[in-house]
């Protein structure tokens, strides 16, 4: 079928999705990047935010945050490679607050010194209070 296209996105735990799209916007550094069936082929490294998955047989797009990776387009399939994501559906304010007290606790205790804990703990805690504000606005 020309009119769609394949598109997966995996993370470093899991694959979060696969499936058919007629349209994939990233939030790529150069800057936002939609894809559409037969677009130019092209890598790009992805930055914070949404992505949004279009199907033309589902009434709303699927939508996933996004942190860091990289994605490729060849026209018939988009991959995407992402660092950090979350699928929108499975985030709620409730989880991501008790998830983000959880993190400035850990973050209060760590007193060995070790300065990559403490930034790995810190970029975890401005990960999740990004997808509190992403979940929030919707």
């Amino acid at each position: 079928m020309d009119s769609v296209m394949k598109c997966e996105i995996v993370s470093m735990e899991h694959r979060l999705f696969t499936g058919e799209a007629t349209f994939v916007s990233v939030p790529a550094l150069p800057g936002a990047m939609g894809f559409y069936p037969k677009h130019s082929p092209v890598i790009a490294p992805l930055g914070s935010g949404i992505i949004k998955i279009v199907n033309g047989n589902e009434a709303e797009p699927i939508l996933f945050a996004v942190r860091g990776g990289y994605v490729e387009n060849d026209g018939a399939r988009v991959t995407i490679l992402a660092d950090y994501a979350e699928n929108m559906a499975d985030l709620t304010v409730e989880g991501l607050k008790q998830k983000i007290a959880g993190i400035e606790e850990k973050l209060a205790a760590i007193n060995d010194g070790y300065t990559s804990r403490i930034r790995l703990t810190t970029q975890d805690l401005e990960w999740n209070k990004r997808l509190l504000s992403m979940v929030e606005s919707q």
